[in-house]
């Protein structure tokens, strides 16, 4: 996935491209290439490039519950640096316990997002780029198959874009919210709305 490049006020990326600051693109930096966003900071790590440290790119995190989940077990809207390691390991325990009905995770932009769905043992999940890249899971082992199911209430979802390893939605959640990107193990349908 390639991006756009335009200036950047970051002197060390020489003028290569920063959003909001993110960098956005191929970007060539201390002979590193980078092809994904990243946050711009100031940190340096031990090889000379930049580092996120221990932020992560997901900026805000809702999540929804089946309804016998008693309140002091939910996780409440979260935005910025509430948004801990501590809270993601607590939402991967819910979602492979079944307690978690749908997820939505944003950059700062708004205008990148996670969104997952989850019922009666199987979930979907698709992301958002720059407002206008779909990607949808597809399931690798049923990648045609149009049965239809009802996970997000807002109609049907075809099997081909669900799945029923939680685990796998772990991972695809958790590499969303530290680099903004798919998940590179699974396969996405890509489409532009």
């Amino acid at each position: 996935m390639l991006g756009v490049t335009k200036k950047c006020s970051c002197p060390s990326l020489g003028g290569l491209d920063r959003r909001n600051g993110h960098r956005a693109g191929i970007v060539f930096s201390r002979e590193r290439c980078y092809t994904e966003s990243r946050k711009c900071t100031d940190e340096i790590d031990a090889q000379g490039g930049y580092t996120m440290a221990d932020r992560f790119y997901a900026n805000s995190l809702f999540v929804s519950y089946i309804k016998d989940v008693p309140s002091h077990e939910r996780i409440p809207y979260i935005q910025r640096e509430k948004l801990t390691q501590e809270i993601i390991n607590r939402l991967t325990e819910q979602i492979i316990s079944g307690l978690v009905h749908s997820v939505q995770l944003d950059d700062e932009t708004r205008e990148n997002s996670l969104v997952a769905d989850f019922r009666e043992g199987w979930a979907t999940v698709y992301i958002v780029k720059e407002c206008e890249n779909y990607y949808e899971f597809i399931n690798d082992r049923l990648p045609t198959c149009e049965t239809q199911l009802n996970i997000t209430g807002d109609g049907p979802t075809p099997k081909k874009h669900a799945t029923e390893d939680m685990q796998l939605m772990t991972e695809i959640i958790l590499h969303f919210v530290k680099t903004g990107m798919t998940y590179p193990n699974c396969i996405w349908e890509h489409t532009i709305h």
